[in-house]
């Protein structure tokens, strides 16, 4: 038997996507990549009350969910774009490179992969997704410019390209230039300094997410693109939640999607995102609990490991990661003994805060995190002139001293 037909009884029996990897890898074929603590999974607690079925790309679909859709019509073909070749490959699908030939630009165009394109629910959640990023029009959120489908039924969308490097890389590389137990300036460009500072960007783009009634669910360094003229991008929104904000008053409008099940249609119990980096409550599958504040946490996971060097929690596998989450807290930062290099207390303290175990213990929104984070980066900013000022007035003090001796050496010679 062919190792693509073994591969696809597998897929077929099976719903978990670490055992599937498992037996893949021991049965030595090709699987498109996931890390160990990168993976999205379905995890069965013990509860009296069950939601409708999430939309996962692991799962059949429920006859309640197996609705009509509305989808872009399909066309002949893409004359549109040319093929430029392969960026990546996911869960739910591929990204490729295309040349758009109207506006002679370069493009990515992530297409839902072809065993999923008769799923109900992949369809559903690939349009979502589309139909989110499109909505979140914010200049550290990468643009949404086109969504339909091919001729067999299969779906895409493209988006601008992100050229650059991840948030993860490079926070690696300034780990490696530590010297002497001090932060060092990376041979691209990175200091601590300007990680905070893309940080702060990566924050506004989640308060303008939040205000648009859109919790991201899977914030990591990964997701997290730095271009190399300062662009900073937060990516893959392919897990996201939509609030329920029928009754906000915000100025802004709430994201609508045709897809009327985000803030409903994860069954309690399911774990989605990437554990290392997730609170108590999407570890345990609390899904009515998780809400911009989970993203604080992640966000908060973010600054441990670009100060620590490591995620909050780590682990041979998810399933052991998240026993890890719902078993204890992880070390607090303000505990290390030491760190690799020093981390002012006060942004300790602001990472702390926002991994609070318990929702109400961390910062109420992330314009609140934005502006204690904004606070610190005004004080060393003083603090910084303050002590150029010291100095220069050092500087000038010794020259006061040199012109007072010359003035007495003139008046003696005077007299």
């Amino acid at each position: 038997m062919k190792d693509k037909h073994i591969k696809k009884i597998i897929d077929k029996c099976t719903n978990d996507l670490l055992f599937r990897d498992s037996l893949c890898e021991a049965l030595g074929l090709h699987q498109t990549a996931i890390q160990a603590n990168t993976y999205r999974e379905t995890i069965t607690l013990q509860s009296d009350r069950l939601q409708p079925p999430s939309i996962h790309e692991n799962q059949t679909a429920n006859a309640e969910e197996d609705k009509e859709i509305t989808t872009p019509q399909p066309k002949p073909q893409l004359d549109t774009y040319d093929d430029l070749g392969i960026i990546g490959i996911g869960g739910m699908g591929e990204v490729r490179r295309v040349r758009d030939r109207n506006l002679n630009r370069t493009l990515a165009l992530k297409k839902l992969h072809q065993h999923l394109i008769n799923s109900k629910q992949a369809a559903l959640r690939f349009v979502e997704e589309a139909q989110i990023g499109a909505q979140l029009q914010h200049p550290n959120i990468v643009p949404i410019h086109d969504l339909g489908s091919f001729e067999d039924g299969g779906l895409y969308f493209t988006m601008s390209e992100v050229k650059g490097v991840s948030y993860q890389t490079v926070i690696h590389e300034l780990h490696l230039c530590i010297q002497d137990g001090q932060w060092k300036t990376t041979p691209s460009g990175w200091s601590f300094r300007k990680m905070i500072s893309a940080f702060l960007d990566v924050c506004s783009a989640i308060a303008y997410a939040h205000k648009k009634g859109v919790v991201h669910r899977d914030l990591k360094p990964e997701n997290i693109m730095l271009g190399e003229f300062g662009e900073v991008l937060v990516v893959d929104w392919g897990i996201a939640k939509v609030l329920n904000r029928e009754d906000t008053k915000e100025a802004l409008p709430p994201v609508e999607t045709s897809v009327r099940t985000s803030h409903q249609s994860t069954r309690l119990g399911q774990v989605s995102g990437t554990p290392a980096y997730m609170p108590l409550e999407q570890a345990r599958g609390d899904i009515e609990q998780i809400n911009e504040q989970s993203d604080i946490y992640s966000l908060g996971a973010i600054m441990y490991e670009l100060f620590t060097g490591k995620p909050p929690y780590t682990g041979t596998n998810g399933m052991e990661i998240v026993s890890k989450i719902r078993e204890a807290p992880p070390t607090p930062t303000t505990a290390y003994a030491s760190l690799p290099a020093p981390v002012p207390r006060e942004l300790m303290e602001i990472c702390d805060k926002a991994m609070s175990r318990e929702k109400e213990n961390r910062y109420a929104t992330v314009t609140d995190l934005i502006s204690t984070l904004n606070d610190w980066m005004d004080g060393v900013k003083k603090r910084e002139t303050a002590l150029d000022l010291v100095e220069k007035a050092m500087a000038k003090n010794k020259t006061i001293e040199e012109l007072q001796n010359q003035a007495s050496l003139l008046l003696i010679e005077a007299q």
